[in-house]
């Protein structure tokens, strides 16, 4: 009977199973086998309460059954009873060693507990055990790009790549491995590969535009992109990637209308603005009260602020949101007439608006309002600053940034390290301070040599303190962070080092932007190159030094 009912499990028809072993029970209460096949199949069927009650069984009738401790490990889970599931994982590999699918199953248990050492050492027993086993291995690259071990998630991803070469999405995440490691010519080999296994997959295409991309083949890229969207035109991720395209390219019109579709991706960092009230389309307002509220980084709340004393125009009272790092500073926009923090309680209003969407509303897409400054400082706040650089002699007081956020996707392309800026701090006459804010503000202690920036940014709490500071010194030297942003948006000299493929706001060419007068670019001749941009501003910094001297 209860052979039997495992075989009618195997066919897959559950209820008739469960029934032959509820018999199979039901003639010998005693038989371990006939619990822990009951158990088994009870958690198939979704019921993990009954299948734990029936493995327990199970293991009190012969305490040391491997396959009662695994399936009991697997209804303990399902249950959310974690530390019991580990405790029969590691008590099923205690009784079998050997058990690879335990060793890995344990370790996806322990990565979703945010344990990634102990879910790699896991997922490493499982493949050494079975070198074949491609479930395995997936899970260790997973795990591998959590903890951030990129040569050895690689590593990972090429053995499942040769585990099964004709898995399109196995060479899709080796791509974004290597485009993560910033090689990304192979990242263009492997998402071709992947488009020729499944060359009728719109993703797959879209995929291929957005590695051409990133190497700045943009024909290729529009092209890949708009085979994506004759496959398949709801695909929002073509879409999407084809409007970061566009505004790449200076076609502000067609790019902020493709941008729209960033609200339908499925797996976005942006999460849909859900609110009763409805979405603004630039109509006049008549009075009433506008919530345009966030998206993105503090650097998007800083550029599209901008457009706040246009909605006032339109017969609007704005309610900004921000985050609360930008409160103070906000306060000096023109045209809001009120602020929110993000998260906290939001004032009454009639209609809302995303800052990245404005552009469109407002119909301003051919050329962006750049008019600056648009924020200032706090009066009281640059005083006290200007006192404090008073005793700096330098002729030139230079605000530095080399770092943005790690979690960043581009942030290796962006973020310059420190030690590389001594070139422009031996110009003579050249004074320099630190803006730089995290873990990246640490790189100050390891310079080897005997330059060191001053480093006041233990005394800026938020944005306002950093404008003040900022307001009281000659330029400021950044990578693409949101300091360029505020240093622009006050109108004071900035200057911005970008890679080869920049974000699309800066283009792909030029040393000027349409968003901030007072800002000048240096760019990569080729990815990985910064000697080039680091010689033009060296040879510019000694030019402005010499004529802030006279």
């Amino acid at each position: 009977m209860q052979l039997l009912g495992v075989a009618v499990f195997h066919q897959g028809n559950l209820p008739e199973a469960l029934e032959l072993l509820d018999r199979a029970v039901g003639i010998d209460p005693e038989a371990p086998d006939y619990h822990c096949n009951r158990g088994m199949i009870l958690s198939v069927m979704g019921r993990p309460e009954e299948a734990a009650a029936e493995l327990r069984r199970a293991l009190e009738l012969k305490s040391d059954y491997v396959e009662a401790h695994y399936q009991l490990a697997h209804a303990e889970g399902a249950l959310g009873r974690n530390d019991l599931a580990i405790a029969a994982y590691e008590r099923t590999l205690a009784l079998r060693p050997d058990f690879a699918e335990a060793s890995n199953d344990l370790g996806v248990l322990l990565a979703t507990r945010g344990e990634s050492g102990a879910a790699i050492a896991a997922f490493q027993r499982a493949v050494a055990l079975r070198p074949d086993y491609l479930e395995g291995w997936r899970n260790m690259a997973k795990a591998l790009r959590e903890a951030r071990r990129e040569e050895e998630e690689l590593a990972a991803r090429r053995r499942v790549v040769e585990l099964k070469p004709e898995s399109e999405e196995a060479f899709t995440e080796l791509a974004v491995t290597l485009t993560s490691m910033g090689r990304l010519e192979e990242a263009l080999e492997a998402s071709e590969k992947a488009a020729e296994l499944s060359p009728d997959s719109a993703e797959r295409w879209s995929n291929l535009g957005t590695a051409y991309h990133r190497l700045g083949r943009l024909d290729e890229a529009f092209a890949a992109q708009r085979r994506a969207l004759e496959m398949n035109p709801q695909l929002a991720q073509a879409h999407l990637n084809l409007s970061l395209l566009y505004l790449l390219s200076g076609d502000f019109d067609r790019g902020w209308s493709e941008y729209e579709w960033r609200w339908r991706m499925i797996h976005t960092i942006v999460p849909e603005p859900r609110f009763s009230q409805t979405m603004w389309d630039g109509r006049n307002l008549e009075g009433r009260r506008i919530l345009l509220h966030p998206e993105g980084g503090y650097g998007d709340t800083i550029q599209f602020v901008r457009y706040a004393p246009l909605v006032a125009a339109r017969g609007g009272q704005v309610v900004l949101g921000c985050a609360e790092e930008l409160f103070r500073l906000l306060q000096t926009v023109d045209g809001v007439a009120e602020l929110a923090v993000t998260g906290a309680e939001i004032p009454k209003f009639e209609v809302h608006c995303p800052l990245l969407s404005l552009p469109r509303a407002l119909k301003t897409t051919d050329h962006p309002p750049a008019e600056a400054p648009y924020i200032h400082a706090d009066p009281a706040l640059a005083k006290r600053w200007a006192m404090a650089l008073e005793g700096i002699s330098a002729g030139l007081k230079i605000g530095l940034v080399w770092a943005g956020r790690p979690e960043y996707f581009n942030d290796r392309n962006r973020s310059i390290p420190l030690a590389r800026f001594e070139r422009l701090a031996a110009v003579s006459g050249a004074w320099f301070c630190s803006l730089q804010k995290g873990k990246a503000g640490e790189q100050i202690g390891a310079l080897a040599g005997s330059w060191r920036p001053t480093d006041w940014t233990g005394e800026l709490r938020d944005f306002a303190d950093t404008a003040a500071l900022i307001s009281g010194l000659d330029l400021i030297i950044s990578v693409d962070t949101a300091m360029a942003h505020l240093a622009g948006a006050m109108g004071k000299p900035v200057w911005v080092f970008l890679p080869y493929v920049p974000d699309w706001r800066w283009r792909m060419t030029g040393e000027r932007t349409v968003w901030y007068p007072t800002m000048r670019l240096f760019r990569q001749a080729r990815a990985g190159d910064w000697e080039t941009p680091f010689a033009e501003a060296e040879s510019a910094l000694r030019e402005l030094a010499a004529g802030k001297d006279r």
